[in-house]
């Protein structure tokens, strides 16, 4: 019988994290240069809506 690490998944939800947070600074520097870039703004607000919920995301997508 074969146990499963449940370390395993947690890293790798943490592997995931890291990615969107890496992902939502690279869209936050790219709208400092082109703030009306409704494509960043759109992915910025959805990565935003998947890390920390709806009220969080609301000025992105409002914008776009």
């Amino acid at each position: 019988m074969k146990l499963w690490n449940s370390n395993r998944y947690d890293d790798q939800g943490t592997m995931d994290e890291s990615k969107y947070n890496e992902a939502f600074k690279d869209l936050t520097r790219l709208l400092e240069i082109e703030p009306d870039n409704t494509i960043a703004l759109r992915y910025r607000g959805a990565i935003n809506y998947m890390m920390k919920g709806c009220n969080e995301s609301i000025d992105d997508l409002e914008k776009y």
